[in-house]
């Protein structure tokens, strides 16, 4: 993963639905992706990832999230 490459939130569902569901997400790395784009527009792969995850350990949650269509990248 780049950088560059930027995530949004995917919310086409009421709010309290999206609360649920990001509570049903697999993982605390999965759920916090999720919980930090509900309040930001978008954040890039550094700003999402904690300093203390390994980079592939991140990048599989972050694209577990895209799977299950809680976010999307949106730009490179």
């Amino acid at each position: 993963m780049q950088t560059s490459e930027i995530y949004t939130a995917r919310f086409f569902m009421p709010f309290s639905t999206v609360c649920y569901s990001v509570r049903m997400l697999d993982h605390h790395i999965q759920r916090a992706i999720v919980t930090k784009l509900k309040s930001s527009d978008s954040l890039s792969f550094t700003e999402l990832k904690d300093d203390d995850l390994d980079n592939k350990l991140f990048t599989y949650h972050l694209k577990a999230t895209i799977r299950g269509k809680f976010i999307e990248k949106t730009a490179d």
